[in-house]
Order: C-alpha cells, then sequence, then structure tokens
C-alpha cells in the first residue's frame, strides 16, 4: 500500500495492489512453513521500492528519508538471501532512470540522487552492523564459507571449493519449467506435498463417479498430490489469474516505460528460479555474478515476480482513470489480447504439461519397492517364512512376490494419476472461468459507459474472490481433533 501511495495512485488502486502483493500465496506458504524472516523482509521489500522510485521521480527529500527508514527495517528482518534479490531490481530500475536523465540530460541530478540513496543504503548497514558482521563471522564456519576437505568419503579428491555452496546444494530447490503454470493456474502440479486425503481435493474425488473401492485405493496410495520436481513443497506459486490479465493489459496498453523493467525483471527472475532445469543461466550467475552462490533454494527469487506484477497493475489501474478516452479507441487490440489468452488457457488445459501427471519421485518410489520388499523378506522369521509358505533359496518365488507388489505399485499409481489429472483439470477450468469473468468486466470499461471507479472495484473484488480462496488452503482457522489450531500457536491463559 506504501508502493503504490509513492507512485500517487489513488487509495482504491492501492488497497487492491496490496491485496494483489499481500496474498500471493508463496507469501503466506512460507508464513504457514514458519518461515517468519522471510515473509517480513518480503513484506518490506514494496516499501523500499516504492521510496526509491519517489526519489528519482517525486519527491527526492522524502524519497531517500524513506529510503533510509525502510531499508533499515528490510535488512534489520534479516533475511538477506530476499534483500540480495530486491537489489537486482532496483539496480535495474537505477540502470533505467540513468539512461532516462541521460536522455533529458539531468545527468547531475541522477547522480546526487543516487548518491544520496547509496548513503542511505549505507546508513542502513550501519544500524545493523551488528547483526551483520555475527551473521558474517557465522558463514565463514559453515558450508557458505567454502570446503576445507581434501577427499571425498569415497576416498576420491575433493574438488576444492573456497567460497559459497554447491551448485547441486543451490539448485535442490528448482522451479520446473512446467511448473511455472502455477502462476496463473494454482494446482496444475497438484498442490502441497500430501497425501489426497489430507488435501483440500478431497471433496473433489468424493464428488467423482468413481467407485468406493477405487476412492479408498487413490486415498491410500502412497503418494503425494503434488507431482512437479522439487523434494518437497507447502504449496504452489499462485501470483492469480486475475492479477495476470490485468498486468498483461498494462503491459500491453500502459505508457509508462518503466513497465519493461518489471517486466525484464520478473522475467529474470522466473528463469533464474528455474535452476538446474536452466543451468547455463543459473551457472553464470553462480559463477560470476558476486553474492548469487551464497544463497540456496533458488525459488525464493519468485518474490520479485510476485512484487513486480502487482506494480505493473496497479500502474495501469491507475492510467484507466486518466486514459480512458484514449484506451477505449484501441478496443481491437483488447478483443486480440482476450482472444489469444482464452485460446491459449483451454488449449493449455486440453494439451496439458506434457507430464503424464506424474513426477521422477514417482519412478524412484516404485524402484524402491523390489529393495522394500526384499528386506522384509530378509526381516521374517523362520516360522514366518514357513507360516506365510515362503523359500527365500527359491529365486523364482522371491522374483515373483517382489513382481506382485510391483505390480499393484504401479496400479496405485495409474490409479491416483487419475485423480491428479482431475485436480489439474479442476484448476485449470477454474482459470478460464475467472479470465472470462475478468475480461468481461474490462469489457465494460472498453464497450460501456459504467465509471471507471466501479470497473476497477470490480476488478478488485475478482481478485480478491480469486485469490483468498487458494490462500486459505495453506493457512486458515482448521483445529485438529484436540481442538488447538492446526497453524496457529494458541495464546495460553
Amino acid at each position: 500500500y506504501i508502493l503504490a501511495l509513492c507512485l500517487r495512485v489513488r487509495p482504491l488502486v492501492a488497497f487492491i495492489g496490496a491485496v494483489a502483493f499481500a496474498f500471493a500465496t508463496y507469501e503466506i506458504v512460507i508464513i504457514q512453513a514458519g518461515h517468519n524472516s522471510k515473509a517480513t523482509t518480503v513484506a518490506l521489500m514494496a516499501p523500499v521500492l516504492g521510496a526509491f522510485i519517489m526519489a528519482y521521480r517525486k519527491n527526492w527529500k522524502w524519497g531517500v528519508v524513506l529510503s533510509a527508514l525502510f531499508m533499515c527495517f528490510e535488512v534489520a528482518s534479516n533475511h538477506l538471501q530476499v534483500t540480495y534479490y530486491l537489489g537486482i531490481l532496483l539496480l535495474g530500475l537505477g540502470i533505467f532512470e540513468f539512461v532516462k536523465a541521460f536522455r533529458a540530460k539531468k545527468i547531475k541530478h541522477f547522480f546526487i540522487v543516487s548518491g544520496l540513496l547509496l548513503g542511505a543504503y549505507g546508513l542502513a548497514l550501519f544500524v545493523n552492523y551488528g547483526n551483520l558482521t555475527i551473521t558474517r563471522e557465522y558463514a565463514k564456519h559453515t558450508i557458505r564459507g567454502g570446503n576445507d576437505l581434501t577427499i571425498n568419503p569415497d576416498g576420491t579428491e575433493a574438488k576444492k571449493n573456497t567460497d559459497g555452496l554447491d551448485k547441486d546444494y543451490i539448485t535442490t530447490w528448482s522451479y520446473g519449467v512446467g511448473e511455472s503454470f502455477t502462476l496463473i493456474s494454482p494446482y496444475v502440479k497438484g498442490s502441497a506435498s500430501v497425501g489426497l486425503a489430507d488435501s483440500n481435493f478431497k471433496d473433489l474425488i468424493e464428488d467423482s463417479d468413481r467407485t468406493r473401492s477405487e476412492k479408498n485405493a487413490i486415498y491410500s496410495a502412497p503418494f503425494p498430490i503434488y507431482f512437479g520436481e522439487q523434494p518437497i513443497v507447502s504449496g504452489p506459486t499462485y501470483i492469480g489469474i486475475v492479477l495476470f490479465l490485468i498486468m498483461l493489459m498494462g503491459l500491453v496498453f500502459l505508457e509508462d516505460k518503466r513497465k519493461w523493467v518489471f517486466f525484464a525483471v520478473g522475467v529474470l527472475a522466473l528463469l533464474l528460479s528455474w535452476g538446474k532445469n536452466f543451468m547455463g543461466l543459473t551457472e553464470f550467475f553462480i559463477d560470476y555474478i558476486p553474492g548469487y552462490n551464497k544463497f540456496r533454494t533458488v525459488t525464493i527469487i519468485m518474490v520479485l515476480i510476485e512484487l513486480v506484477s502487482p506494480v505493473i497493475a496497479v500502474l495501469f489501474l491507475e492510467s484507466m482513470f486518466k486514459n480512458r478516452e484514449v484506451f477505449v479507441e484501441k478496443k481491437k487490440q483488447f478483443a486480440i489480447v482476450s482472444g489469444v489468452c482464452i485460446v491459449f488457457l483451454i488449449g493449455l488445459k486440453f494439451v496439458g504439461l506434457g507430464d503424464n501427471y506424474s513426477s521422477s519421485a514417482d519412478r524412484v518410489q516404485i524402484e524402491r519397492v523390489e529393495e522394500s520388499v526384499l528386506n522384509q523378506l530378509k526381516s521374517l522369521t523362520p516360522e514366518q517364512l514357513t507360516q506365510n509358505r515362503i523359500d527365500l533359496s527359491n529365486e523364482a518365488q522371491v522374483k515373483a512376490i517382489v513382481n506382485g507388489e510391483m505390480e499393484k505399485s504401479e496400479e496405485q499409481l495409474a490409479s491416483f494419476k487419475t485423480a491428479r489429472k482431475d485436480i489439474f483439470h479442476n484448476s485449470m477450468n477454474r482459470s478460464i472461468g475467472f479470465s472470462i469473468l475478468t475480461l468481461i468486466i474490462f469489457t465494460l470499461y472498453f464497450y460501456t459507459s459504467i465509471q471507471t471507479i466501479y470497473i476497477i472495484a470490480g476488478l478488485g473484488l475478482l481478485l480478491m474472490i480469486d485469490l483468498i480462496p487458494v490462500n486459505r488452503n495453506y493457512l486458515n482457522s482448521d483445529e485438529l481433533k484436540n481442538g488447538k489450531y492446526k497453524h496457529w500457536m494458541p495464546i495460553e491463559d
């Protein structure tokens, strides 16, 4: 909200932007997972960005003062990885402002403001000097400080790593290329790494035309509803299909050239979030960009997408008030963009993501069945073997038992994949429905004389209806059997 006010937009537009930023699912999921310092640092990125923009565009004095204040809070929140990513965005905007000042022959003013901002950020670092120094000293004695070992566990010579984390460790949590579609449709890769019986999709299966035995088989299957390539997740990164469409309209119609900086940083963040799935770019940043190799879990950089998307949307919503006559003359462009969006979403629904509703972890789990069965057989006592008529020296019998269990697991996976398919289509239907509603509201803007404020309010309401129910899947007031809240620490009397 503060960021939007720094952009001098109407309070209604600022409120919509604040809701879009606050209820992007990553922010909610990390609170559920207990990453409180990360959540606070992500939240404070917005006012830091707002003060930065104010310093160059509106009021440099207040911009510098607020930059010092908000950056002080940002660093104090003590999640340097998020602050580092914010620096990428600020650097991109700084380059844009330099080019703009150079063309306008106001380069002196640019350097004065830039110097004052650097001083403000330096003051913020000085205020947090104690905490930063302790963190820096501690890091030297962790895996971020390099590896002093000369041999590997198998006796081979270890590669000397004098600084930073191992590349495999950095990219363990890498967002999948296909998984990126969760930004516009939350459940296209399932949801959290939990069983279906413990998820919010149980009602979807219950309402299907499956028999009771088929439903029970799905509930008892030892597979998670999440079928992406990350080791484990608490939920998807979803910015909202309504927000996405508002942002898309902004990219098409908005005159403010800063939109391309925000868009470029968002695309860069997405590419870097792919990690090991786009290793060329990832290795370049690890090897050549200072500080990048100090941080793991590259998916965290998606917080930049959750920040820049509402900014573009807010700038466009504000321009809808000021430039309606200009925009209305571009009805044809609106119709083309709308048609392409709907066709793309419908095509995605029917074509799918090409993953067969499965992941590599599923295959690993199936392959482990053989080892698990053999270990169970070996653990049986002679009496148990005799009782079950099992002869471990009979290779054919042992192989038949193992194959039988593996076939059973394959059948379970095949059945479970049908449930994942239902979840995927349910998610796509949801996104298509919200897209149609969003485009209908935009149509009222382009083709009727309804007041703009009602159009904006309608988009804001639809955005909330889109985002909040998704977030409630991961953080809510559900209670456990003992009466305590599932997600919140109860206050003791």
